[in-house]
């Protein structure tokens, strides 16, 4: 998860015959986290946070992609994934059990140190390229969805309006129907669909800095 991208996602960590361990670099590209494999890297100790060597491959968390060193250019295979509200989840999986709460952190568990972030537009952190004021807020949040060579940018507005009253909204990509279901509280956006439709929730412009191109996919 990225709170400064607000984006999750799962992935497939075997590559080239390698099953990979990652760790947080804590470098960014386009204010999106670069991952570095524990297995291939040497940490060299300085004043600060430990500087990862050209051994390792660097890894963006929003699309899986090793953008630098020796993988350069491949790409983290996308498991299926949702973000959704913890009541519609243990209605669709009763059984499903969680870690319990550690009494002793109660009060870090209500701080939330992110939310003046996602209250305006402002970045924190070097973006380039950034989408155009004409396709709408940079921290609009979006289901970016692709399937085969079809791809879809919803904006949670555009699959809340088209959802109605019932939260469901069936369409398709690349000829593949899906569902795009949705909630008001909490507002979130997620996507029911066979799984050769990768789907991944974040800010428009992090989606946008990782693929210029999305901004003629953009759904309004």
């Amino acid at each position: 998860y990225s709170p400064l991208c607000d984006a999750a996602a799962v992935y497939d960590r075997r590559v080239g015959g390698d099953t990979i361990t990652f760790g947080v670099s804590g470098l960014l590209l386009a204010s999106n986290p670069l991952l570095y494999e524990r297995t291939a890297a040497i940490a060299i100790p300085v004043a600060g946070p430990s500087v990862v060597s050209a051994i390792s491959s660097l890894w963006r968390q929003l699309d899986g992609r090793a953008v630098t060193g020796p993988r350069g250019g491949s790409t983290l295979q996308l498991l299926p994934a949702a973000l959704v509200p913890w009541s519609i989840w243990m209605d669709e999986h009763p059984g499903t059990t969680v870690i319990a709460r550690d009494p002793s952190f109660a009060d870090r568990y209500r701080r939330d140190p992110y939310s003046t972030y996602a209250g305006d537009d402002r970045l924190r952190f070097p973006v380039d390229p950034l989408p155009d004021d004409s396709t709408g807020a940079a921290k609009q949040r979006v289901l970016w969805v692709r399937c085969a060579q079809a791809i879809a940018v919803i904006p949670w507005e555009v699959a809340a309006a088209r959802g109605g009253p019932t939260g469901r909204w069936q369409t398709e990509v690349g000829g593949i129907p899906i569902v795009v279901r949705s909630t008001a509280r909490p507002a979130t956006v997620w996507l029911e669909g066979p799984p050769e439709v990768d789907a991944r929730s974040c800010y428009w412009f992090a989606a946008f800095a990782a693929e210029p191109g999305l901004a003629s996919h953009l759904l309004r």
